[in-house]
C-alpha cells in the first residue's frame, strides 16, 4: 500500500503528540519529558507550522519510546482535557522515507495513542520529536495498514494551537422533559431518554454556559457532538468515538456546505465558546431526507448534545 494513503488512516484515529519543558507526571508509556538519545538527534528547519525539512542520522534505533523537546513553545500548556491542532510527520527511522508528510491534523489528548501521552509536556507553539516502534506510538491505530508494526518511527510535531477539548462553562439548571445526561471524567456523556413520547417541536436547553466568543451564522466551528435517536439506547455518532471534535459549519445543511442539521444549527447560533447545549430534534429539524447517517430515518426525533469549542 503506497505510504501517502496513511494520512487518512492517521487523521481518522486521532494522531496527536506534543512535549514542553514541565510536567507533573512522566507521561505513560515514557520515561518522562524531553528523554532518549536517539530523539534528540531529530533536526528540523523552519518556523512552527511551516512547511520544514527534518534530518536525522539513519538508521535511527530507539531504545524505547523517547521524546525530545525541539521548541518549547511559548503558549498555555497542553493538559490531558485538551484538543490540539497539529502539523505532524512520521517517518520511517531506518532510512528516513518520508512516511505521513507535514499535515494538520486536530485531536483530542488522550492517549487513546500511546504517544499523545507525551502532548502534557508541551506548550502551544512548541515542536516535539518522538521515537519508537510503530506498534508502542500507534497501539492499533495502524493495524491493517501492511506495515510491520515492529519497524521504527520517527515523529515530528507542531502544536499550533490547544483548546480545551470540553465544554467548560457554569453548569445550568435541568430543563423537565430533556433526557438526563451523566458525564464519564473526560467529558463524555451517557444518556437516560424519558420512557415518553419524544416532543414534537424543536426543543434547545444550555446544560453549561460558556463566557467565550458568541457563534454566528457561517462560521467554522468545532465541536463535541453526540446524536442518539429517541427511544435509542446506542449512540449514532459520538466524537468521543471518533479521537477528534468535528470541524461543522453554523449554518444548515440545506443552504450551506459543512453545515449542520436546522435543529443543531438553530442551537449553535448566538450560544458562547464554552457552551454546552442538548437539541431535541424532531423530523423536520433534523437530517433532511436522504442524508441521514445509520441508525437514523427520515422519521427520527434525534438528539443532540454539542459542546462549543472553539471559532475558527
Amino acid at each position: 500500500m503506497p505510504v501517502r494513503k496513511l494520512l487518512s488512516v492517521i487523521a481518522g484515529a486521532g494522531l496527536l503528540v506534543t512535549m514542553s519543558a514541565c510536567a507533573a507526571q512522566p507521561p505513560t508509556g515514557f520515561a518522562g519529558c524531553d528523554t532518549g538519545a536517539s530523539a534528540a538527534l531529530v533536526k528540523v528547519d523552519g518556523d512552527v507550522g511551516s512547511a520544514t525539512t527534518v534530518t536525522f542520522p539513519t538508521p535511527l534505533v530507539p531504545q524505547a519510546n523517547e521524546n525530545a523537546v525541539l521548541i518549547s513553545g511559548h503558549g498555555d500548556p497542553v493538559t490531558t482535557s485538551d484538543a490540539v491542532s497539529l502539523t505532524v510527520s512520521v517517518f520511517f527511522a531506518d532510512s528516513g522515507e518520508s512516511l505521513v508528510e507535514p499535515t494538520v491534523i486536530t485531536s483530542f489528548v488522550d492517549g487513546r495513542l500511546p504517544f499523545t501521552n507525551a502532548l502534557t509536556c508541551a506548550n502551544a507553539g512548541g515542536r516535539v520529536a518522538l521515537s519508537g516502534t510503530i506498534e508502542d506510538l500507534f497501539a492499533g491505530g495502524l493495524t491493517g495498514q501492511g506495515l510491520d508494526v515492529t519497524a521504527p518511527v520517527v515523529v515530528v510535531a507542531d502544536i499550533n494551537e490547544a483548546f480545551p477539548g470540553r465544554a467548560t462553562g457554569a453548569d445550568q439548571a435541568p430543563q423537565a422533559g430533556f433526557p438526563a445526561i451523566v458525564l464519564a471524567p473526560n467529558g463524555q456523556p451517557g444518556f437516560t431518554v424519558p420512557a415518553t413520547d419524544p416532543p414534537t417541536e424543536l426543543r434547545i436547553a444550555a446544560l453549561k454556559q460558556g463566557s467565550g466568543a458568541t457563534v454566528k451564522e457561517g462560521d467554522n466551528v468545532y465541536i463535541n457532538l453526540t446524536g442518539l435517536v429517541w427511544g435509542d439506547t446506542k449512540t449514532f455518532y459520538s466524537s468521543w468515538d471518533v479521537g477528534s471534535p468535528a470541524p461543522v459549519t453554523a449554518a444548515d445543511i440545506t443552504t450551506t456546505e459543512g453545515g449542520v442539521p436546522s435543529g443543531l444549527a438553530q442551537a449553535i447560533i448566538g450560544q458562547q465558546v464554552g457552551s454546552q447545549v442538548i437539541v431535541v430534534a424532531p423530523p423536520g429539524e433534523g437530517y433532511p431526507p436522504g442524508t441521514a447517517p445509520e441508525g437514523v430515518t427520515d422519521s427520527s426525533t434525534v438528539i443532540f448534545l454539542v459542546d462549543i469549542l472553539k471559532i475558527g
